[in-house]
């Protein structure tokens, strides 16, 4: 509120929209906030929310997991030998042998051709690659001093290979994916998909969601025939890594010629950037590292608009078949069409698209129900619900007559009753901005009615006129859901799971130096338990320096990079004898051989506001502030 208050005056010169390049450009996090004391009711009306909050916050809460099924959820997350991954499909999880789970991943390695095993981690070269390429269109005026900041990551890391049970499918088969989070290859590949989309969403089989495919049906040319019409759906066998490269980037090629508003105007240079992320896929499993040898990964920004672009240039010779469908429409791998002809006639289609690549193969669904699809069109076109039901049950009647099952068809237009008329012809818009301003709460049942606080209080902020002005209208109060049950099952265990044990080539100074047992204030009261799984590799890190002498720790720091980099600067700090705080300790009576290193908290949060504010609790609980550290 008191951001929006500073810049009332000139809001309305800045709320312009941003320039698409703001996007490819490092933007640093502002912590300004404007100091009290500008107008005094609005003064007045934080500190009356503020401490209405925090006072009527309750001291106790009540888990909503009874005694046993806490005890259940303990015994699901410290079992060591099962892992928990969402469906590929639905809401549900899926509990696994982790040795299963971690053998089907490489096997499925060990037999995709899309996949090749490596000796280590490629991501240094990766990262050399990415670097010599972005400086290359520095260099020649393709892109912007910012863009060459942003497309350039700080601290990239290997991807990760996860998988997730098809449990729609026989033996729940695992769908790979590769996350590209942190990646070498991330903010190149964000480009590209930018550069793609408008190629992409041209496409004349594009659907952008349910809404649009409903919107798309009007296109069916009625009415349809009665006796040979059926309804088809396919499905492309795993498209992303089966996409051939070469053919997939002739499909770009031509997408980027297609740009009306390119970034990069070159499509030669755009082709660099498309191969560079295809070709520097890295990831691990384990101690195990891969490099992805064809198609995209799934995980990768560039994943969806590469394989639509391949897919767009594949349904041209889909539709060079001597018979096509009377309607044909695609979502990524998943197509849907209306064939007006025999079965035979639609099997021989199908055998006309897997001909196609030999990579790309489809699994073809055929129902000669038409009940869902006429109760729609029926729905849509009747404005009055006496209208609906009575040519509702004529067509019942007539699918009855022609041989379908009568529980079947009732169950398809009971679906089409259940939808609304006015929902099946609005078109899909996007909410207009809010202007109110957010207060933002994680949510908690121990929290009062922050809703009511929030609006009580409006007459002390109203009694300035520039305040009425300035809000309008009252804040808006939204909660962030908190981690729930499946977060912590899914997410934790897979980390574990996964979890790479870094072993240095050579005799490590930092890991020799990094300590995983217990460690204490410097007072030797209190003990903490510090971190296990981390390595001299492990980043974004609240760490503890300690003294073996003093046998406490006396020095609390935050690094963003990894812990072997920044321990090696503390080090030298010492070595050197350089003013900092470090140094005073270890130069008065200790030396860096008495000097050792513990992490204290690992953090999955990028971002050094939310490091700095752990790294101040920790100083706290070790009482590490002078003249005790």
């Amino acid at each position: 509120m008191r951001l929006r208050e500073y810049f009332a005056d000139t809001e309305s010169n800045q709320n312009m929209k941003q320039g698409i390049l703001d996007k490819f450009r490092v933007k640093p996090k502002s912590t300004f906030t404007p100091n009290a004391g500008r107008d005094p009711s609005l003064d007045l009306y934080v500190e009356l929310v503020k401490n209405d909050i925090i006072s009527n916050l309750r001291k106790t809460g009540k888990l909503n997991l009874d005694k046993n099924e806490n005890k259940a959820f303990h015994e699901l997350l410290y079992n060591a030998s099962i892992i928990i991954r969402p469906a590929d499909k639905g809401s549900g999880i899926v509990i696994l042998d982790k040795q299963v789970y971690i053998e089907s991943l490489k096997h499925e390695m060990s037999e995709d051709k899309a996949y090749r095993s490596t000796k280590g981690d490629a991501s240094k070269q990766s990262m050399k690659n990415v670097k010599s390429l972005v400086n290359r269109l520095h260099r020649q005026g393709s892109i912007s001093g910012d863009m060459k900041q942003y497309l350039i990551p700080r601290y990239p890391q290997a991807g990760k290979l996860k998988g997730n049970p098809k449990i729609h499918k026989a033996d729940a088969p695992l769908r790979t994916i590769v996350s590209g989070i942190n990646t070498a290859t991330e903010k190149l590949a964000e480009l590209a998909e930018h550069e793609l989309n408008e190629y992409v969403e041209s496409s004349p089989s594009y659907i952008r969601d349910t809404t649009d495919f409903i919107q798309k049906l009007k296109e069916v040319e009625e009415p349809l025939p009665e006796d040979n019409c059926l309804l088809f759906c396919f499905d492309v066998r795993k498209l992303y890594p089966s996409i051939p490269k070469r053919e997939g980037l002739e499909a770009c090629r031509e997408a980027l010629n297609a740009r009306s508003n390119p970034l990069v105007t070159s499509t030669d240079y755009m082709i660099d950037v498309i191969t560079t992320v295809l070709e520097n896929n890295n990831f691990s499993l384990n101690e195990n590292n891969y490099v992805q040898t064809d198609g995209v990964a799934i995980g990768s920004k560039l994943g969806k608009n590469f394989a639509c672009s391949y897919m767009r240039k594949w349904d041209e010779k889909l539709m060079t078949a001597y018979r096509v469908p009377a309607f044909y429409k695609r979502f990524i791998d998943d197509g849907f069409g209306i064939w007006i002809g025999t079965a035979p006639e639609l099997e021989a289609f199908t055998i006309h698209a897997n001909s196609i690549h030999e990579n790309i193969q489809v699994d073809l669904r055929s129902k000669r129900s038409l009940a869902y699809g006429l109760g729609l069109r029926i729905r849509r076109i009747c404005e009055q619900e006496g209208d609906y039901n009575k040519h509702r049950n004529v067509l019942k009647l007539q699918l009855r007559r022609r041989g379908y099952s009568g529980k079947f068809v009732e169950g398809q237009l009971q679906k089409v009753d259940a939808l609304s008329r006015t929902d099946l012809l609005e078109k899909s818009k996007k909410q207009r901005q809010n202007d109110r301003v957010p207060l933002v709460v994680t949510f908690s049942s121990l929290l009062p009615d922050v809703h009511s606080i929030v609006h009580k209080h409006l007459n002390v902020l109203y009694k300035s006129d520039r305040m009425r002005e300035v809000f309008s209208k009252p804040p808006l109060v939204a909660y962030r859901r908190d981690r729930n049950l499946c977060d912590t099952l899914v997410h934790k265990k897979t980390s574990k799971a996964t979890f790479i044990t870094h072993i240095c080539e050579t005799n490590c100074t930092c890991c020799n130096k990094l300590a995983t047992s217990d460690i204490q204030d410097t007072d030797g009261k209190i003990t903490y338990s510090t971190c296990k799984n981390v390595t001299c590799r492990t980043r974004n890190v609240i760490y503890g320096i300690g003294c073996n002498k003093c046998e406490c720790v006396v020095y609390v720091g935050e690094t963003e990079r990894q812990i072997h980099e920044r321990m090696s600067e503390h080090l030298r700090d010492v070595r050197l004898h350089k003013e900092k705080p470090i140094t005073t300790h270890f130069d008065s009576s200790h030396c860096d051989g008495n000097m050792y290193f513990s992490v204290l908290e690992t953090l999955n949060i990028a971002g050094r506001q939310e490091r700095v504010i752990r790294e101040a609790l920790w100083i706290k609980r070790l009482k590490t502030m002078k003249p005790f550290g």
